[in-house]
């Protein structure tokens, strides 16, 4: 099983649309969806946006949320990749975040 982490998930227009893309790839439909935003409330609401659409189409996937970037990158031998909204961030957050730059430059999708 994969694991694709999702960071800043809270972007729910590209999370469920990636949500969806992914989920029609029969390699991926049991994949475990880890979440991630630093928004409570959004996270929430993504979780359970993305938990309707695995419901609706009757994945086999899971779908996890967490405020803690490193929960969400947690090694994982099954995990492939990680995804981010690249309009919403850029160099600064890996200037701010260098203890996460090896995962984006080796993850990044």
């Amino acid at each position: 099983m994969t694991k694709i982490a999702f960071i800043g998930a809270g972007s729910l227009g590209f999370t469920r649309a990636l949500v969806r893309d992914i989920l029609t790839f029969p390699l991926l439909r049991d994949a475990t969806l880890a979440l991630m935003d630093i928004d409570p409330e959004r996270l929430e609401f993504a979780k359970k946006s993305v938990q309707r659409i695995i419901d609706l189409g009757n994945y086999p996937a899971t779908v996890s949320a967490t405020l803690d970037r490193v929960e969400a990158l947690a090694t994982d031998p099954h995990r492939h990749f990680h995804t981010r909204p690249l309009g919403e961030v850029g160099d600064q957050m890996f200037e701010q975040n260098k203890t996460y730059l090896p995962y984006f430059k080796r993850l990044t999708v």
